[in-house]
């Protein structure tokens, strides 16, 4: 690990942990281990330098999206994100898709967020899930509006 210091980093015993600052569905996010995650992307260099400084600057800004296979889990996005934070850090709280739709939908999700922090409209509610590009995988998943969500708090 190196010397740089990232932010939304924390220490648990022998865990480093770097936290996303979007964690938008926090009943999905799981605490993974890196050396439990595989992935078979090759990172292309430009944006891994791209993602890096703004990793630097402003944090883990989207959670890693994983499948699981047995007991690893497959990285599906964030495979720059991934280069470059396992330096620093040795786990992180990664969305665990259950399904084709859930790892379509979390996989734009983080896209969509990207460009609307690269356009310094940062998310503040959830209407821009039912918007343009997002809304056909928004309407495959709508349980994860719901799912965790204590029923009495609702009235």
């Amino acid at each position: 690990m190196t010397e740089t210091k990232l932010s939304g980093i924390t220490a648990h015993g022998a865990s480093i942990i770097i936290h996303p600052s979007y964690q938008l569905f926090p009943h999905r996010l799981e605490l993974i281990k890196f050396e439990n995650i595989f992935s078979t992307h090759v990172p292309h260099h430009d944006f891994k330098i791209k993602i890096r400084e703004d990793i630097k600057q402003n944090g883990l800004l989207c959670p890693l999206v994983l499948t699981k296979e047995n007991d690893k889990y497959e990285l599906h996005s964030g495979n720059h994100r991934y280069a470059f934070i396992k330096k620093h850090a040795n786990a992180s709280l990664c969305y665990v898709a259950k399904n084709r739709d859930e790892l379509f939908f979390l996989t734009n999700l983080n896209k969509i967020v990207w460009e609307r922090h690269l356009n310094k409209k940062p998310v503040t509610d959830f209407e821009f899930l039912f918007e343009d590009k997002m809304k056909k995988y928004t309407d495959k998943c709508l349980h994860l509006l719901t799912e965790g969500v204590i029923k009495s708090k609702l009235v």
